[in-house]
């Protein structure tokens, strides 16, 4: 998201999202916005266009990942309609 002066404030990333066992999804990769434009609805608007991006493709819900140090995130996305899901680890593999 950027204002008219082409200052970038905000940023979301997502990709559709897809399994042989569920229905199709988006799948949030990044979301951020600058912290002097934080609280004042950015973030919400930023969802609200990946969640019309969403439907246009068919899918039936938006994931995302968070760690679990972001407990202000975390009241975000709740707040946005998010449901926390499950707890888990994540695992990398160099190659």
């Amino acid at each position: 998201m950027a204002l008219p002066n082409k200052e970038v404030i905000g940023y979301i990333h997502g990709c559709e999202f897809n399994l042989l066992y569920a229905e199709p999804m988006v799948n949030v990769l990044g979301i951020a916005v600058c912290k002097m434009y934080r609280r004042i609805g950015v973030g919400r608007v930023l969802l609200k266009t990946l969640v019309n991006w969403a439907l246009e493709r068919g899918a039936v819900a938006i994931r995302l990942n968070s760690g679990a140090e972001r407990s202000e995130a975390h009241k975000f996305y709740e707040k946005c309609g998010f449901i926390f899901k499950k707890s888990q680890y994540s695992f990398i593999m160099n190659i």
